[in-house]
């Protein structure tokens, strides 16, 4: 039998990140920006975006999943829609209090080699060239090496 991986608390260990867009490879360049690495396996209790400042790019969309699937949270959304002090669960960002959609309730997670499940976005159709995101992510370990850091 395994020993209790986090006696303490609630057992819910959270991660942050913040990103300053401003257009170059994995800070708003059309492609992937890499949140999170992921270690052993998690699931993922909730990840949310909250926007510190508007995000700058007319045509430019962003999503949020894993290097895989980089819209396995959330969809292709309008970046200039994230607008300093919204909220960002789906397509539609809210200033006001949110529901999360169910895809983004309990997710089990497994690293692989390559990096297939680390978070992730997806920057398309034009370059984000300001503004800041932060993503927040609460997860439970469910291995021994179960961990999701920031990168």
């Amino acid at each position: 039998m395994a020993g209790v991986i986090n006696p303490a608390g609630d057992g819910i260990r959270r991660e942050r990140k913040t990103i300053t867009f401003d257009g170059t490879a994995g800070k708003g360049a059309i492609g992937n920006v890499i949140w999170f690495t992921v270690t052993g396996a998690v699931l993922i209790e909730y990840i949310v975006g909250l926007t510190e400042a508007t995000l700058v790019g007319a045509t430019a969309t962003i999503t949020l999943g894993v290097q895989n699937l980089t819209n396995l949270f959330i969809a292709a959304t309008l970046a200039t829609l994230l607008a300093a002090g919204t909220i960002w669960v789906d397509t539609g960002p809210d200033a006001d209090a949110i529901a999360l959609t169910a895809a983004l309730k309990q997710i089990v997670m497994i690293a692989s080699s390559a990096g297939a499940n680390d978070i992730a976005s997806a920057v398309a159709t034009a370059a984000i060239t300001g503004g800041a995101l932060r993503i927040e992510v609460g997860y439970r370990p469910l291995s021994d090496d179960g961990k999701i850091v920031p990168t």
